[in-house]
């Protein structure tokens, strides 16, 4: 069975056989692990949505980076490319899905802690339950207190905001700056005084920046029914963080634009990032009229977003940018 796959993707490329399997895929996916209706891009499960989701699938991965190539030419039964295929799938349908405000920062902080060396894991795990504390630590004990105690300590600290994009900056989420998250995190683990999971902090996220539009679910919950012995946990499909490869180019998209905003663009996309923040507010602070504000922050995010791949990409060099004009 699967020699006449490989002889149809040879002859005609993706053949009835071949689509057949795909929709298969999809289907069984979606169902098996029931995935709620977030991630279908019409909002419900029909068959519509399984189509659009075959059809994507196929065009934007499977054929694009040569995957469905691949699979046939690397597996040597038909149960072994049903498994390559499911795997890619599911790849493909979280990834595509969009994050909330509670999932971007919490991959922000996994990036912030594992990079930063005086962040330590004292006990390893799953993502959202390995336990965090400071290096300089002996010794220390996991928080084990009640979730209003963890609040409560997460509200004490001082000082930090989120900043929170406009409509017309093409941002879903609000925005710690990454120097403003790790000194968070690090105040956080002092008023707490022991040590806490990517779980824990997700919770006090919700509280401390207001995302009270984001539905908290367990990060340790399954998705769906175990298959084979294994469920992935809510956590485990959240989108990673990203790579140190990924960071060193926002890094560098977000350093040439900023060589390429004028200083007034620079000002302005500033000043108008900040919570509460209007056109005629920032003419005021920088006495100019509204209409040079306005077109100020355009230009600079249409070439924000001319640098990116997409909206998630865009959200990342858009905090770097402010981050780089921050400390300008």
């Amino acid at each position: 069975m699967l020699d006449e796959l490989v002889a149809e993707y040879a002859h005609a490329g993706v053949g009835s056989r071949l689509y057949g399997e795909i929709v298969s895929t999809v289907r069984a996916v979606v169902m098996g692990r029931r995935y709620p209706p977030s991630y279908s891009p019409t909002g419900r499960w029909d068959a519509d949505a399984l189509s659009a989701l075959a059809h994507d699938w196929t065009t934007d991965k499977l054929l694009r980076y040569g995957q469905l190539e691949q699979l046939l030419v690397a597996n040597t039964s038909r149960r072994g490319l049903r498994r390559g295929l499911e795997l890619s799938f599911t790849d493909f349908l979280v990834g595509r899905k969009k994050r909330t405000a509670l999932d971007n920062l919490f991959n922000r902080a996994n990036t912030r802690l594992e990079s930063e060396a005086h962040f330590r894991v004292f006990a390893a795990g799953s993502k959202a339950t390995r336990l965090w504390g400071l290096t300089e630590w002996k010794d220390p004990r996991p928080f084990q207190g009640p979730e209003t105690e963890l609040v409560a300590a997460g509200l004490r600290p001082a000082g930090f905001t989120a900043i929170r994009y406009r409509d017309d900056a093409r941002k879903l989420s609000p925005v710690v700056l990454d120097r403003e998250l790790s000194e968070f995190i690090d105040a956080l683990f002092r008023e707490v005084g022991g040590l806490l999971s990517l779980g824990q902090m997700a919770v006090v996220f919700r509280w401390r920046f207001d995302l009270f539009d984001a539905t908290m679910v367990g990060l340790d919950e399954p998705t769906g029914p175990e298959q084979d012995g294994y469920a992935p946990t809510v956590a485990e499909t959240l989108p990673g963080g990203r790579t140190p490869e990924a960071g060193v180019v926002t890094n560098e998209s977000a350093s040439a634009i900023v060589r390429n905003l004028t200083p007034r663009q620079q000002r302005a996309l500033l000043e108008y990032a900040r919570p509460g923040a209007t056109y005629t507010t920032v003419a005021e602070r920088l006495d100019c009229s509204k209409s040079t504000v306005e077109n100020e922050v355009r230009r600079a995010l249409q070439l924000i977003a001319s640098e990116s791949e997409g909206p998630d990409d865009a959200e990342d060099t858009f905090a770097r940018v402010l981050d780089l004009l921050s400390d300008g």
